[in-house]
């Protein structure tokens, strides 16, 4: 029997028998196997896993290649991994392209912690194959991109959000998520850093009041989290562990942050340049885009990418997790603190 367990991981690493008798419960076939099985990288909360399983039935439900997400230990993100699946099963129809999702197994069941399947889709989301795109297939994403972003801000939010806030969905504030990154920051990096510091003092002064009852957010909105083909087009959105209602340039400042411009410093998350995009949204969308309202949440996602790193270095110094993704992370911090001084800037112009 395969056994496949990530460096690093200690207890808790999958068996493909482990797997293959949740499978059984899940789809109801007792002949399914796993042959094969592969940790993905990255993930700062979520186990990402590779299955390839042959079946007993002749027509099975899925393909011949699955997806497992389940809880890790020491994750950043605390939101419940249900929220994750019920958000992708309520988007099922809506016309947004997202994976499959197919069953989902409790803590204490047969994989120990949390966990769900889902269909697994083509594509490619690396920086690598951002920057391999010719100049018509980055226009391409980014057009697709932005209309994928306008649909999503245009779901029933009061509807959606039964699946992360069950249904009394308050919108969040923006002076509220400064308050939220803020703490999650000063908890992880006790020592204090000014340049955090200035840059939450000019948060917590700007932040703009909330416009309405708030959209569907899906709150990590990048390239990294898109998945898409040789040519460009948009295969599939992922990750929604984050989504929640709030304001539509929350989305839009996080994908126009620094970190991502993988193709040089003027090409947002590697594609286009930031006026070609926000230009994109606002005939996609109909919205008027608040160029101002834009940088403050990219300020604000830049700290709280700055949050997450801070956490990750904490975690790993008290011993709590040795996950490689999480060693990665933590590396960035200083880094971040030059993105984070360049974006505090841009707003002080």
């Amino acid at each position: 029997m395969a056994t496949i367990v990530q460096a690093g991981e200690g207890p808790g690493g999958l068996h493909c028998e482990e797997v293959a008798k949740a499978l059984r419960h899940g789809f109801r076939d007792r002949g399914v196997t796993v042959r094969e099985m592969h940790r993905l990288s990255g993930g700062f909360s979520r186990e990402t896993w590779l299955l390839r399983v042959d079946w007993k039935k002749s027509q099975p439900l899925a393909g011949t290649e699955l997806i497992l997400r389940r809880d890790a230990t020491g994750g950043i993100v605390s939101t419940p991994l249900r929220n994750e699946f019920e958000i992708y099963r309520v988007l099922r129809g809506s016309g947004l392209p997202v994976p499959t999702v197919y069953f989902f197994g409790d803590e204490g069941g047969d994989l120990e912690r949390p966990y769900y399947v889902m269909s697994r889709c083509e594509g490619e989301a690396a920086p690598e194959t951002i920057t391999a795109l010719d100049v018509c297939g980055r226009q391409r994403l980014a057009h697709q991109a932005m209309e994928t972003l306008a649909a999503i801000h245009a779901l029933d939010a009061k509807a959606v959000g039964q699946a992360f806030d069950g249904g009394d969905g308050v919108p969040r504030r923006a002076s509220e998520e400064v308050a939220r990154w803020a703490e999650v920051f000063n908890r992880a990096h006790t020592d204090g850093h000014p340049v955090i510091a200035a840059a939450l003092a000019w948060l917590e002064r700007n932040a703009p009041a909330a416009r309405g009852a708030g959209v569907v957010v899906h709150g990590d909105f990048r390239t990294g989290n898109l998945l898409h083909g040789p040519n460009g087009d948009l295969v599939a959105v992922l990750d929604w562990e984050l989504a929640h209602r709030g304001e539509p340039a929350e989305d839009l400042g996080w994908f126009c942050m620094e970190r991502w411009r993988w193709s040089g410093p003027d090409a947002v998350g590697g594609l286009v340049p930031r006026k070609t995009l926000l230009a994109e949204y606002a005939r996609a969308s109909g919205r008027t885009v608040d160029l101002d309202e834009v940088g403050f949440w990219e300020l604000l996602g830049n700290v709280k990418l700055a949050a997450i790193q801070a956490t990750s270095a904490s975690r790993i110094h008290t011993g709590v997790t040795g996950r490689l993704s999480l060693v990665r992370s933590a590396r960035f911090i200083d880094h971040q603190s030059l993105f984070v001084v360049r974006a505090l800037l841009e707003r002080l112009r």
